[in-house]
């Protein structure tokens, strides 16, 4: 997810449209801190932190107003916890209009960065997919369906204990999987 905080929606409200940053392919280069659009001129600081550090200093800058970046990118579990410090733009607001291009990302993804009161504070970058992989044969000696792994959390969990107590099997390799 991509957040603007409040200090960057002064410098960019104006009337032109802003242009679209294209990151498709991976960050810029981190030794070219300038990036030239037709519409404004922006200086590109990219700063590198480990994923713990980068969130802790985010959670410290938006707690005392003091140090905060334009712009930042912030992992989905923390969007809550920064949606309601206030700190940042809705981008559902001009010049952004964030809900018109609702239509270009898959349906969960812009409720993911969805903030208090109908607010849009931040834009998904990837939506991350996943897949489920399992044996069709050991689910079968279980009696569990796919339907019922699939459903929900609690049925998945469910199946788990059944495919454990039935055939010895894990429905998945780690505990810590269940974050």
């Amino acid at each position: 997810m991509v957040a603007l905080t409040n200090r960057w929606i002064s410098e960019l409200a104006r009337p032109a449209r802003l242009p679209r940053l294209d990151f498709s392919q991976g960050l810029p280069d981190a030794e070219r801190t300038l990036v030239v659009m037709p519409v404004l001129l922006i200086e590109l600081k990219l700063l590198s932190m480990q994923y713990a550090d980068h969130h802790l200093s985010m959670t410290t800058a938006l707690a005392t107003g003091s140090g905060l970046p334009d712009v930042m990118a912030i992992d989905l579990r923390y969007i809550g916890k920064f949606a309601g410090s206030g700190g940042f733009v809705d981008l559902n607001q001009a010049p952004y209009l964030a809900a018109s291009h609702a239509d270009d990302y898959v349906r969960f993804a812009m409720a993911q960065g969805a903030g208090p009161g109908g607010t849009q504070v931040a834009i998904p970058a990837d939506i991350g997919p996943g897949t489920l992989i399992y044996r069709k044969d050991l689910l079968d000696r279980a009696g569990v369906s796919e339907a019922e792994i699939t459903r929900d959390w609690s049925a998945y969990l469910s199946a788990g204990e059944r495919l454990r107590k039935a055939t010895g099997a894990y429905l998945m390799a780690d505990a810590a999987d269940l974050r």
